[in-house]
């Protein structure tokens, strides 16, 4: 990265140390004097003559609006809006007697209706803006401004063989795009004071970031350089992270914290090694009179993520009880990796400790205030999920039998029809499963997701977890199998490497919360996640949640039984948590 942007960052304060799937990858192209000078003017009503209208959802569309002044890959950092016809004119003139009055009873008009900003990061990937679908219609029939924002990312290269989208590039490009719709609030139906944004894994990691981040000064620099309307703000109103993979530094760790207990992984997200296919909490299907119950999942007016592919679709939802084999293969993890996760484990309690979160985590790792808190959470999300789909004493008590077919570790109160887990092992191994070798983040050969969000100009692949940089250097691994000293070795750099500390840094929403660093934090959260997803430590959430909650953010968290890694909502939840928020009096 460039020296003058790490400058700016040193000069903005000491950086405080971390305590959808991918839409369709864009062609390699760079930008040509042509787009450049139609992308200089920032000015939405130049658009006035491209708006065009679509029957199927009743919205005016205008796609591919660049929102820089400077882009690198105009395919990519641009935007696409959708508008309900009642707030506009085919050439982009706002009607100010339009009005949607929605299904919760709520009216927008062109003046106040809120802005969902959707992102399809998956795996920090570059992703083109999504479009409109039947998914995503739900939006404009409840009177929002649906805005489907593309952003570049770890694979990103220009003709150059540069690499252009390793972090924080991604991140920047999502703030640039909320800059320039502020700067076009007048021009266009919606309040931008109202921005909602919502995504899924790496694209939750994104949305946290913008509702955490809001306004430093330490993306300034980035943001110049692709000429980001500067003279606006990108706060957001309201954030909505699904299955969030954040705090990077740190989540091997997280990882190894709750799932060193097995000995195995599968490489597949969700194993749900209880395999009982008549389970709906592992379908993501209906109750049984076809009414979406707690945790299942609608999908509808979540993303928009008409980009993925049929793969990708199949990886959003969630588990091999869902649609994937059977089966999982399993691999061991050699004596190298045991010893290393025990080792990143034993990490955890000082960490969270260390976050000043109000709970406590006993150096056990099992025992404290903190653990206490995780157990109920898992407790609440089964309790919840007997009640929304089961009606008989009898039904419930067979469930919960079936959960302890492997060995007890759900407690069941049958006077008072009340679940309880505690103990957090025995959930991984007999229920969840890992799915991430040992480390599964900051990957040894640097096979990881990860690992490419964090190369740099000329280098596609990155060490970047500190935590692990300390742990490999201090102890010595050599004589157990499976060791390999010339890919330790790589790890060598990272505790010196200032620059890289700084950028991972930038990626972590916790260092922006209850600390030093000036931002904007978006005053509501939703964030939700699932007891079967294995793609990262659910705890990672919980804490996101727990750290925002301190700081008198109203948060909406909620875990849900049997769902993995995907769009997780009971159909018209989301739509009513905006409506909420954006009418409080």
């Amino acid at each position: 990265m460039r020296n003058k942007k790490m400058l700016a960052l040193l000069l903005t304060g000491t950086i405080i140390a971390g305590t959808l799937t991918a839409c369709s990858k864009a062609d390699d192209k760079t930008t040509t004097m042509q787009e450049a000078s139609q992308v200089m003017n920032m000015d939405l009503s130049s658009y006035s003559s491209k708006w065009s209208y679509n029957e199927t959802y009743q919205a005016y569309v205008l796609e591919n609006v660049v929102y820089c002044a400077n882009p690198v890959d105009s395919t990519l950092q641009s935007m696409n809006i959708y508008v309900p016809a009642a707030y506009m004119n085919q050439d982009g003139s706002i009607k100010e007697d339009g009005s949607v009055k929605n299904s919760n009873g709520v009216t927008y008009t062109a003046s106040n209706a809120p802005i969902v900003y959707s992102n399809g990061v998956w795996g920090y990937s570059e992703a083109k803006p999504g479009t409109i679908d039947d998914t995503t219609a739900e939006y404009v029939q409840s009177g929002y401004i649906l805005v489907c924002v593309g952003s570049r990312g770890k694979e990103s290269v220009n003709a150059d063989g540069t690499y252009t989208g390793k972090a924080p590039e991604g991140l920047v490009d999502l703030k640039a795009g909320i800059r320039y719709l502020k700067s076009n609030n007048s021009k266009m139906a919606g309040d931008a004071n109202k921005i909602i944004s919502v995504g899924l894994s790496a694209g939750g990691a994104m949305s946290a970031l913008l509702g955490t981040t809001g306004n430093s000064e330490d993306y300034n620099s980035y943001l110049e350089e692709i000429g980001a309307v500067m003279s606006e703000t990108d706060d957001i109103y309201g954030t909505m992270a699904y299955c969030p993979i954040t705090n990077l530094e740190n989540s091997d760790i997280t990882y190894e914290w709750m799932f060193s207990s097995d000995k195995d992984y599968s490489g597949n997200a969700g194993v749900n090694r209880r395999q009982n296919s008549n389970d709906s909490s592992n379908s993501g299907s209906s109750d049984k009179k076809g009414n979406m119950a707690n945790g299942a999942s609608s999908n509808k007016g979540a993303m928009a993520n008409s980009n993925l592919t049929d793969e990708e679709k199949q990886a959003m939802r969630g588990n091999r009880n869902n649609g994937g084999s059977a089966t999982a293969e399993e691999t061991a993890l050699n004596a190298f990796q045991l010893q290393l996760s025990s080792d990143l484990a034993s990490m955890y309690p000082s960490y969270i400790n260390s976050l000043n979160l109000g709970l406590t985590l006993g150096d056990d790792g099992r025992s404290g205030t903190y653990y206490e808190s995780m157990m109920k959470v898992l407790s609440d999300a089964l309790n919840s999920y007997l009640k929304s789909n089961y009606k008989t004493a009898k039904e419930k008590t067979d469930y919960i039998a079936t959960l302890n077919e492997k060995g007890e570790w759900v407690n069941w109160d049958e006077k008072t029809e009340t679940a309880s887990i505690t103990d957090l092992d025995k959930f991984v191994t007999n229920y969840l499963g890992r799915a991430k070798a040992v480390p599964g983040f900051d990957a040894i050969d640097s096979s990881a997701q990860e690992n490419k969000l964090f190369g740099t100009d000329s280098t596609d692949l990155g060490h970047f977890s500190t935590s692990l940089a300390e742990t490999l250097t201090k102890n010595d691994y050599s004589s157990l199998d499976g060791y390999d000293a010339s890919a330790v070795s790589s790890f060598s750099s990272v505790l010196s490497d200032t620059e890289l500390q700084e950028r991972v840094a930038l990626m972590n929403p916790f260092n922006y919360i209850g600390t030093k660093k000036e931002s904007t934090i978006s005053p509501y959260f939703r964030i939700r996640v699932g007891t079967q997803d294995a793609d990262s430590a659910f705890a990672t959430a919980f804490n996101l949640a727990t750290a925002l909650e301190n700081q008198n953010i109203d948060v909406d968290y909620e875990m849900l039984w049997g769902q993995g890694h995907r769009v997780m909502e009971t159909s018209g939840e989301f739509v009513k948590w905006i409506d909420e928020i954006c009418n409080q009096k």
